[in-house]
C-alpha cells in the first residue's frame, strides 16, 4: 500500500472538481475516507483518492447517496475508523511473536497481562462499530427525510404552478369577456349612432318640408290678407259711395217731398211729414247698419292681420326652435359613445 498522502486541494487537483465539492464529500462520506492529523491540517491516503475517484464516478452515472455507499461498502469492506484500531493491533501481536520464543512459563503470564487490554480493546472496538452503525442509520433516516421534504416540496410546487396557471387562464378568460363586452358596446353605440343619424335626417327632412309647408300657408294666407284687404276696401267704397247715393236720394226726395208739400192741405202735409220721418228714420237705421257692417269689416281685417302676424312668426320659430333642441341632443349621443 502507497505512502502517499494528499491535501484537499491536492485532492481537488487529482479529482478535477472544486475544492467545496471535495470538502462536501468528505463530510459526507467521512465513515470511508482515511485522515490523518498532521499539525493543524487533515492530510488523507491513495485509499480516500481511490473512494472520492469512485464518487465522483458513481454520481456522473447519476447514481443516488445511497446507491453511492452501498458501492463504497462493497468497495472499502470495512470502515476506515475501524481499521486503524486492527492496525494498531498488529504491533501488539507483532511484539507478541518474539514473546512466543520464550519458555512457556513467560508466554503465559505475558497473555494474561495483555488479556485486560485486549478486551478492552474489543469493548471499544464494538462500541466504535455500534456508533458507527447508529451514525449510519441517523444517516440514512436523515436521507429519507430529506427525500421526503423534496418530495413533498415537489409537490407544492407543482400545486402553486397548476395554481398560477388557472388564475392565469382565469385572467385570460375574464380579459377575453371583457374585451368581447367592449366589443359589443361598441357595436352598440355605432348601431345607435347610426339609427340617430338616420333619424336626425328624418327629422331634418320632416322640417324642410313643414318649413316648406308654412312657407307655402304664409304666401297662400298673406295672398288671402291682400284679397281681403282689396275687397273690404272696395267694400267701404261702395259702401260710401251707396251712402251718398242714399243721402242725395234722401235730400231729392226731401225737396221734392216740400214742393209737394207746399201745394198739399194741411192734413196730407202732416201725413206726408210723417211719412218724412218715418222714411227718414229707415234712412237713419240703413247708415247705422252701414256704419257698423264696416266696423266690423275693419275689425275682421285686423284680426286677420293679427293672425298672419303670429302664423308668420311661429313658422319663423318652429325651425329654429327644433333645430336647437337636435343641436343639444347630438352631443349627448356622442359623448354616450365615446
Amino acid at each position: 500500500m502507497s505512502n502517499t498522502t494528499y491535501s484537499v486541494a491536492a485532492l481537488a487537483a487529482a479529482l478535477n472538481v472544486p475544492r467545496t465539492t471535495v470538502n462536501d464529500w468528505l463530510a459526507k462520506y467521512e465513515s470511508f475516507i482515511d485522515a490523518t492529523a498532521v499539525g493543524k491540517r487533515k492530510v488523507y491516503s491513495s485509499q480516500t483518492l481511490k473512494v472520492l475517484q469512485e464518487v465522483a464516478r458513481l454520481r456522473d452515472m447519476g447514481k443516488t447517496g445511497a446507491e453511492i455507499e452501498a458501492a463504497l461498502e462493497g468497495m472499502v469492506g470495512v470502515t476506515p475508523e475501524i481499521a486503524p484500531e486492527k492496525t494498531a493491533a498488529a504491533p501488539a501481536e507483532t511484539a507478541a511473536a518474539p514473546a512466543a520464543e520464550k519458555p512457556d512459563t513467560a508466554a503465559e503470564s505475558d497473555a494474561q497481562s495483555q488479556l485486560p487490554a485486549v478486551k478492552k480493546f474489543e469493548e471499544n472496538a464494538l462500541e466504535l462499530a455500534a456508533f458507527i452503525a447508529e451514525l449510519r442509520k441517523e444517516q440514512v433516516q436523515s436521507r429519507k427525510r430529506s427525500r421526503l421534504t423534496a418530495f413533498m416540496l415537489f409537490i407544492v410546487i407543482i400545486v402553486l404552478i397548476a395554481a398560477l396557471a388557472a388564475a392565469v387562464q382565469a385572467v385570460r378568460m375574464q380579459f377575453a369577456e371583457r374585451q368581447l363586452e367592449a366589443v359589443r358596446m361598441q357595436q352598440t353605440l355605432e348601431k345607435l349612432n347610426k339609427e340617430f343619424t338616420r333619424e336626425l335626417k328624418s327629422m331634418e327632412a320632416i322640417q324642410q318640408r313643414e318649413r316648406r309647408i308654412a312657407e307655402k300657408n304664409a304666401i297662400m294666407l298673406k295672398t288671402e290678407i291682400s284679397r281681403l284687404q282689396k275687397a273690404n276696401a272696395e267694400e267701404v267704397k261702395r259702401l260710401s259711395r251707396q251712402l251718398a247715393a242714399d243721402r242725395e236720394a234722401m235730400q231729392k226726395k226731401l225737396a221734392l217731398q216740400e214742393k209737394i208739400l207746399k201745394n198739399k192741405s194741411e192734413a196730407e202735409r202732416k201725413l206726408l211729414l210723417a211719412k218724412m220721418e218715418r222714411d227718414a228714420a229707415a234712412a237713419q237705421a240703413r247708415l247705422v247698419w252701414l256704419k257698423n257692417e264696416l266696423a266690423s269689416a275693419n275689425k275682421s281685417l285686423r284680426e286677420l292681420n293679427k293672425k298672419f302676424d303670429e302664423n308668420t312668426v311661429q313658422a319663423v320659430a318652429a325651425p329654429v326652435a327644433e333645430a336647437d333642441t337636435v343641436t343639444r341632443a347630438t352631443p349627448t349621443v356622442a359623448g354616450d359613445k365615446q
